[in-house]
């Protein structure tokens, strides 16, 4: 069995999902690494 599909788009936005699995995950990593010409 499978995970259930929450959240489409980019990964900021995935990041920003309050029940996203992947998007807990991704927003370390886009704290560490943010993407170029995005102001933090």
């Amino acid at each position: 069995m499978g995970g259930e599909i929450v959240v489409v788009g980019t990964p900021e936005t995935v990041a920003e999902h309050p029940t996203s699995h992947t998007g807990r995950y991704l927003k370390e990593v886009l704290k560490q690494h943010p993407p170029e010409g995005v102001a933090v």
